[in-house]
């Protein structure tokens, strides 16, 4: 037979709205007892498991996807220096072929 546990959720009481932590004994009537099996929590654990592992891997992810945000800034930062040194060297250059034309 499979074993059940008493699950006992901390609730707001309607006067103070304080937290009740009871023991079995001094529960509040408004409490509702949760009893879950073996087998349930073996699959609560199981699915929490598996959102520890997925929330390492996103952070992971995450860290690594800033990181090569990071760089394609750099990257653009460089392009647009290099791309306006370009832009002064092609107006230099208009201007000097302008001067031999007036010449």
């Amino acid at each position: 037979m499979a074993n059940h546990y008493l699950i006992a959720p901390q609730r707001l009481t309607p006067r103070n709205s304080h937290n009740i932590v009871g023991d079995l004994y001094t529960l509040p009537r408004y409490w509702s007892p949760i009893i879950m099996s073996d087998e349930f929590l073996l699959a609560l654990e199981t699915k929490l498991d598996r959102l520890i592992l997925l929330t390492h891997r996103l952070q992971q992810e995450n860290a690594e996807l800033k990181a090569r945000e990071s760089e394609w800034q750099r990257e653009r930062v460089r392009l647009i220096e290099k791309n306006e040194l370009a832009r002064t060297r092609v107006e230099a250059m208009i201007t000097h072929l302008k001067s031999l034309d007036t010449e």
